[in-house]
């Protein structure tokens, strides 16, 4: 099966000495999401990235210094480099070189691996993708990387799903790796239109594009798998022949959101689980579009100056407060099919925070402890001035707390 880049819009080319007139230029996007907040604090990256796109190696001088070479890798049968451009883009997005000329990447103290799955006119097959992905997952990276979170980005799609590709995702998420995905470039009608792999839920985080006006871009796919979008329109990127391009994308919304996560996780320690960490991600997330989630950019966006606020509290926090009743839920669920907790808590908890942790904390607890995970049809949090409850998957059991 065929798959390709999303149809982008190149708005203009600069060639090397127009942009090195011009030094360091962030453009609205980058001024947007405001990395600087946090480089300020000395977070700047600290995870690899695999950018599964037309680029394997490159010499563009703002992403080669960046690049793991030895484990970048080609499933195309074209000679090395990126005769496309597009991957070198997505890279310099992600972790572009500081060094005052051309972009500035959001993660910029991160690796880069390029991983070559589609050809120099954008196109490739599902057996390509899914061998990029297995790579991901099973490549032995050096020891100083053994505990840095792989994230890949896969700006490219298809409309159609890809079982092979299914099957490679959750092989590479089983093993920890976060995987964020373009959701396409074919407009919004009604009905969804969210590319594949982006569509797969839980196995990818899905971006849309919005503008400068902070609309949703008219391109930007859309539908309910969308997690959150970020600026897509007239951003600068590294490009062909060490030049420079303005272009618009879903597939320039997604290298943020991967550079965003990268922070965050290096920020406040976020777990690295595909679900546990969408689950993290809309703690810090802007609302933006209309109020709540919608399907042109989901939970919203991130400006990460306004992140600036004490780590939520981590899964671990609660362990000690859960386990006695955890320990005891395959036994009891064995027989009842409910079981029903009662905890105190006093007006000024932060109820908010537990509502999310004490979600990801039964998704560990089941995945670990269970053959099988317990079907969670209802969750509920009661305090003293809160009530909430959300519908997180059909199946056997109610949990009460």
């Amino acid at each position: 099966m065929k798959l390709q880049l999303p149809p982008y819009t190149i708005d203009e080319l600069f060639t090397p000495q127009s942009f090195q007139k011009m030094g360091a230029v962030d453009d609205w996007g980058y001024k947007f999401v405001n990395p600087q907040a946090f480089h300020d604090k000395g977070y700047k990256g600290r995870a690899v990235h695999f950018v599964i796109d037309t680029m394997d190696v490159s010499d563009h001088p703002d992403v080669e210094p960046k690049l793991l070479k030895e484990f970048c890798k080609s499933f195309i049968a074209e000679p090395a480099g990126d005769g496309n451009g597009h991957g070198t883009w997505v890279a310099s997005r992600i972790a572009g070189l500081q060094d005052g000329v051309g972009v500035r990447g959001i993660a910029p103290n991160s690796p880069i691996v390029g991983v070559k799955a589609l050809n120099k006119s954008g196109a490739g097959t599902d057996i390509a993708l899914e061998q990029a992905i297995m790579y991901v997952a099973d490549v032995q990276l050096p020891p100083q990387f053994n505990n840095w979170p792989r994230i890949i980005n896969m700006s490219l799609g298809s409309s159609m799903p890809m079982t092979r590709v299914e099957n490679a995702l959750k092989y590479a998420v089983g093993k920890g790796v976060i995987v964020v995905a373009a959701a396409g470039n074919s407009g919004y009608n009604g009905s969804n239109s969210i590319n594949y792999p982006a569509r797969y839920e839980d196995l990818a985080i899905a971006v849309g594009a919005f503008d400068s006006n902070i609309n949703p871009a008219p391109f930007s796919s859309g539908g309910p798998e969308i997690d959150f979008a970020a600026p897509g329109v007239g951003l600068y990127g590294a490009w062909l022949n060490k030049g420079f391009s303005s272009i618009s994308g879903t597939s320039m919304a997604t290298p943020a959101i991967a550079g965003i996560i990268d922070l965050l996780i290096q920020r406040y320690n976020l777990p690295l689980n595909q679900k546990a960490i969408e689950q993290a991600l809309k703690q810090y997330a802007k609302d933006i579009f209309t109020p709540g989630f919608d399907v042109r950019t989901g939970d919203g966006t991130f400006i990460l100056s306004d992140v600036d606020t004490p780590p939520p509290p981590q899964v671990e926090q609660y362990v000690e407060l859960f386990f006695p009743f955890l320990n005891a839920w395959p036994l009891l669920l064995a027989d009842t099919g409910q079981i029903t907790i009662t905890l105190p808590f006093k007006d000024s908890d932060n109820l908010e925070s537990l509502w999310a942790n004490t979600m990801s904390l039964i998704r560990t607890f089941t995945a670990r402890n269970t053959e099988e995970p317990i079907k969670i049809l209802a969750l509920k949090i009661k305090g003293a001035t809160f009530a909430k409850s959300v519908s997180v998957n059909t199946g056997l059991y109610k949990i009460t707390v």
